[in-house]
């Protein structure tokens, strides 16, 4: 995504800076992208070295993202379509239709794994336990 922005601002010569309700929607996006594949190296680096699950908040800012990801590309749609048509309506109506499906699969994976904390901890002891014998 961002090198066709990148791209697409040379061709046009156009300025860095975002002016649009979906430019700075997209310029969030991808700032907490990066924030999370950092957060993510760390989650996964004390994963790994101390078998502790640190920052718990990290998969729920994912589907955050994601939400905002989603809202970027429906402004985008508006602004090369026009608000007020009918392709766009229907576009906009599938998209969220779209969303709101894999919104709520991912949220339900998120309830089924078991996320909480002290069964996870009796899953890792076991697994060691069963590492060592």
């Amino acid at each position: 995504g961002f090198f066709f922005i990148l791209a697409n601002k040379f061709k046009y010569e156009r300025t860095f800076v975002p002016r649009t309700v979906h430019s700075i929607l997209g310029t969030i996006v991808l700032l907490c992208v990066a924030f999370q594949i950092v957060v993510g190296r760390f989650k996964y680096k004390s994963l790994t070295t101390m078998q502790v699950r640190t920052l718990k908040w990290h998969g729920r800012l994912g589907l955050l993202i994601y939400d905002m990801a989603i809202a970027c590309i429906i402004t985008g749609i508006w602004e090369l379509i026009g608000f007020f048509t009918l392709s766009n309506a229907f576009i906009t109506i599938v998209s969220a239709l779209l969303w709101l499906s894999l919104h709520f699969q991912m949220m339900d994976n998120r309830t089924s794994q078991g996320t909480d904390v002290e069964e996870t901890e009796v899953l890792m002891t076991e697994f060691n336990n069963r590492i060592k014998d």
